[in-house]
């Protein structure tokens, strides 16, 4: 399984995930909890023609919801590692294909209203990996809360990849697991 390894230490991540609460006078309380997960992502390298010129963009989609993410290939440290995944793909890789396809479209379409012109030339099948994120959990009045921080940028999660996660922790506490596996083109 292709793993991508965190560049994030976690003292940074708390540091990052610490929060201001108003019952405890604005001063930043670190997670009560914090882990380190990896989320299922299919990766995509997707061939543009931008302003006359052909590059290539990479893009992820999450294997629970197809949540587009776009990816810098240059940051990305690759591992091949034999370990049990935290969370399962609930999406086929060809349901993610299409999601990553329209959801770029219409980036492009919103490009060519600003008057750039750009178009999609193709969309490679696609590969699994396992996307680093820190989890900080939190206390809030007798229940739990999370954040979420991207364990390769350092940038906190939010919106559609955040409810992905809750999607992913519900799958992962009923032990669900996609009719005929984790996928298409294995």
């Amino acid at each position: 399984m292709k793993l991508c390894l965190a560049q994030i230490p976690q003292d940074q991540a708390r540091a990052r995930l610490s929060r201001r609460r108003l019952s405890r006078g604005f001063r930043r309380t670190p997670p009560d909890r914090l882990e380190l997960v990896h989320f299922p992502f299919y990766c995509f390298a997707l061939q543009v023609e931008d302003r006359g010129s052909v590059r290539e963009v990479w893009a992820g989609a999450d294997g629970v919801l197809g949540t587009l993410v776009l990816l810098e290939k240059s940051r990305l440290q690759l591992s091949e590692r034999d370990q049990t995944p935290e969370f399962p793909f609930l999406l086929s890789r060809s349901e993610a294909r299409a999601k990553v396809e329209a959801d770029y479209r219409w980036i492009l379409y919103r490009a060519k209203l600003k008057r750039y012109p750009c178009r999609l030339l193709s969309l490679d099948e696609g590969d699994e990996l396992w996307y680093p994120y820190w989890v900080g959990y939190f206390r809030v009045r007798g229940r739990w809360d999370f954040e979420v921080l991207d364990a390769v940028t350092g940038l906190p999660v939010g919106g559609p990849l955040r409810l992905a996660f809750l999607r992913g922790l519900v799958a992962g506490a009923q032990g669900s697991k996609p009719p005929g596996g984790r996928g298409e083109g294995k």
